[in-house]
């Protein structure tokens, strides 16, 4: 028994995780399902409080030849949105939408009264296929509509996420990388510096002081490109006239009026601004 149970919950952890990772892969498509599940319990449910005398499966049945007809057509409609509608000009979409619009939801309820024939008779002695009363119609046909707005917003909505996934891609491909080492005067020549041994940076000027092993270098730079230069996530702007290495950080304390004092090594220690401070606290867990 206990082997048994083991083997039931993982198979459900193994089914669990599947699903997982479908929805992480493919999350539009996850998002559909869900939605076409939480659609058909609707449906379901209002069958149930409104279908006296009818069975179980019957209403279930019945629900889901409503939703499923409506999701597939939804489906092709989402692929219509995408091939040709929304590459369409403004004036152009909404007259496609006003027509397509329409059209789905006649679609919709044709589909809908043949599967309900088909449902009540069989492929061998036929089936007959009768229209929905007037309040039936306008009710399904106004579901009709709703579906489709509902599907168009969704569309659009999926296709701005993605396109602005793709902006964000393209950023993140085209900035540069973070140097590991940097080339700093020494005397007539030039030494290859490892960053991580920086540990702050001050201004002078046009000119910035690079402080690393105990040693201070001269670039002919400003403090704003190597601002630019460096990994943001490791060096941060604590003054208008410092940059400091978090890395190289001994311990932080108030300096009152808001700033704080940085302390670093060899006995160094740089006192922010107010805004330096802001950033500095920022990276306290």
């Amino acid at each position: 028994m206990a082997d048994r149970a083991s083997g039931s919950e993982n198979r459900i952890d193994a089914w669990t995780a599947r699903l997982a990772g479908l929805a992480r892969a493919r999350p539009a498509v996850a998002l559909f399902a869900t939605a076409w599940l939480v659609f058909t319990l609707a449906y379901f449910s209002v069958f149930l409080i409104t279908g006296a005398g009818s069975g179980t499966g019957r209403l279930l049945v019945s629900a889901l030849m409503n939703t499923s007809s409506a999701f597939v057509l939804a489906a092709l409609l989402i692929l219509l949105f995408e091939r040709y509608v929304f590459d369409l000009k403004l004036p152009r979409q909404a007259l496609a939408h006003l027509v397509l619009a329409p059209v789905y939801a006649l679609t919709w309820y044709v589909v809908v009264i043949v599967s309900i024939g088909w449902r009540d008779g069989s492929l061998d002695v036929g089936f007959e296929v009768f229209p929905f009363s007037l309040v039936a119609f306008t009710w399904q046909t106004f579901q009709g509509l709703t579906m489709y707005s509902a599907v168009a917003a969704a569309a659009w909505a999926l296709r701005l996420y993605r396109a602005q996934r793709s902006a964000a891609a393209d950023v993140a491909a085209a900035a540069p990388e973070s140097p590991r080492r940097v080339l700093v005067r020494v005397d007539d020549a030039l030494a290859s510096l490892p960053v991580r041994d920086i540990s702050r940076i001050s201004a002078r000027g046009d000119y910035a002081d690079i402080f690393a092993a105990g040693r201070r270098h001269t670039a002919r730079r400003t403090l704003a490109s190597l601002a630019e230069l460096l990994p943001g996530d490791q060096f941060v702007r604590v003054h208008r006239s410092h940059i400091v290495n978090l890395d190289a950080v001994i311990s932080v304390e108030p300096a009152g009026d808001g700033r704080l004092t940085v302390h670093l090594p060899g006995g160094e220690s740089v006192t922010t601004s107010r805004a330096g401070a802001r950033l500095v606290r920022a990276r306290a867990l």
